[in-house]
């Protein structure tokens, strides 16, 4: 595993295991400050493996400040998968110092795989909590959490999920106080594994209680595979939102707090889409205040398994706007299907220009923006459009020259002009009222195909259609080193 820099991207340092085959690494988390030196920490899972056969499973937890191990825990039995999943928990016992939330979803304490859920001190991993499966198949623990403070008392809870549950998949939230169960939600049809991916949601409503969301990779409501993702409230329990992927998206497969993506002042939220070795895999960004979709970020090729894990990044770029982290384990990095971690956000480069834009239906002008490295070596471009009518499509556009002309029946202006190149790949569809795509600079879209090189300068545009006619952003304007 690999800690990297936030300010820059350099690697920090890296951890590793002597367990063999152990899956470590698998499902990581950051847990907040367990040894009390004001750095947050990390715990990683290894569920299949153990220092001894047989595989019991084992967490471990590591200091953020230099990655030397704190302390580690162990499955209690054969198979019990100890660590399928891990968390932060919030400081649950109160002494200041937080602790973790650890998945054991082969556990047989209560039938063969019922699964469980230990809460360990961050002071010295002691055992808080232990809940165990209702019944065998539950895998209680395939997904856990630390959920905030859900029932407003004072203390952090966790939320654990148990895909097996009836069949169709249960999520369960725990009070930190005293292990109470304060809810538990469960699927709607069989076999669609709700509780798949589990999050804290933050206060998205602002009533005072935090909130929670549950994926359920396998739902098949809204095609084969879909997926889905809803979003619970902390008060009563009831369904905030519900979201939902297309054919073969298993949405819900990963699901996270995305921080405040838009600068609204409400937490957003962020579900992992990968596409189940059928399409390339997505990651969807979702409005805290209201559900309505604000950006999606896109893998490049089926199989990368982009969306597989998803987590919110906190504000990286320091532009005042949170990050998000996507996981794509199985595309081609280093080496083949050695796998890629793509951090989003948008510290801006260029120059804009043409701005404002005309306005659109909305009565507001849409905007683009460039984000990432201007750097040609670095091969980190993301072009970003927001403000385009909800429920509209549109296309990026690039020229190495600007111009401006109000083209026939437009109700914007082009500001590009000469040899205009279309991103026109489904995956680079924008569908309002924001939109996103990573340029490969190696090839962009005019005709012929041009690659990027050092010294170049290019511009870029959103055309996008609005009822009847059509409008444009304004521009940006992009100098490569």
């Amino acid at each position: 595993m690999y800690a990297y820099s936030g300010r820059d991207g350099a690697e920090l340092y890296s951890v590793t295991t002597s367990i063999f085959e152990s899956s470590f690494g698998h499902h990581v988390s950051g847990t907040g400050d367990v040894n009390g030196d004001g750095v947050g920490d990390f715990v990683a899972g290894a569920p299949v493996g153990a220092t001894d056969p047989p595989p019991l499973g084992t967490a471990f937890v590591y200091s953020g400040f230099d990655g030397t191990l704190l302390f580690s825990a162990q499955g209690t039995s054969e198979g019990a998968r100890f660590g399928s999943g891990v968390g932060g928990a919030g400081d649950v016992n109160g002494d200041g110092f937080a602790d973790v939330v650890i998945g054991s979803n082969g556990d047989g304490t209560n039938g063969p795989a019922a699964g469980a859920v230990y809460v360990l001190s961050g002071t010295n991993g002691t055992t808080l909590y232990a809940f165990f499966g209702d019944a065998s198949g539950d895998f209680l623990g395939t997904s856990v959490d630390g959920a905030g403070d859900v029932n407003a008392d004072g203390v952090d809870d966790v939320i654990a999920g148990a895909t097996g549950t009836n069949g169709r998949g249960s999520a369960r939230v725990y009070s930190g106080l005293d292990g109470s169960v304060l809810y538990t939600f469960h699927g709607d049809t069989s076999g669609e594994t709700f509780g798949s991916a589990v999050s804290a949601a933050e206060d998205i409503d602002a009533d005072g209680f935090a909130d929670v969301i549950v994926g359920a990779r396998l739902d098949n409501d809204s095609g084969m595979y879909a997926g889905s993702a809803r979003v619970f409230s902390g008060f009563d329990g009831s369904a905030l939102y519900t979201f939902y992927g297309d054919a073969h998206d298993v949405l819900g497969s990963a699901v996270a707090d995305a921080g405040d993506i838009d600068g609204d002042g409400r937490g957003d939220l962020i579900v992992g889409a990968p596409g189940g070795n059928v399409l390339p895999g997505y990651a969807r960004v979702f409005s805290g205040r209201d559900g309505s979709e604000l950006v999606t970020y896109y893998g490049e090729f089926a199989g990368d398994d982009f969306g597989a894990s998803v987590v919110g990044a906190g504000d990286v770029t320091m532009d005042g706007r949170s990050n998000v982290l996507v996981g794509a384990p199985s595309a081609d990095g280093t080496f083949l299907r050695s796998g890629l971690a793509y951090l989003f956000g948008c510290s801006a480069v260029g120059t804009i220009y043409c701005s404002p834009a005309l306005p659109n239906s909305t009565a507001f002008a849409a905007s683009i923006r460039a984000c990432g490295s201007e750097r040609v070596a670095a091969d980190d471009l993301l072009l970003a459009a927001e403000g385009v009518p909800p429920g509209e499509f549109g296309y990026f556009l690039a020229s190495r020259m600007q111009g401006f002309v109000n083209p026939p029946g437009s109700a914007g202006i082009l500001c590009l002009m000469g040899n205009i190149g279309r991103y026109n790949q489904l995956r680079n569809l924008i569908q309002g009222p924001e939109g996103s795509i990573r340029l490969q600079l190696a090839s962009i879209p005019v005709n012929p195909p041009s690659m990027v090189i050092v010294g170049d300068t290019w511009n870029f545009q959103c055309w996008f259609r609005d009822g009847a006619t059509s409008n444009f952003t304004d521009a940006v304007s992009v100098l490569f080193r």
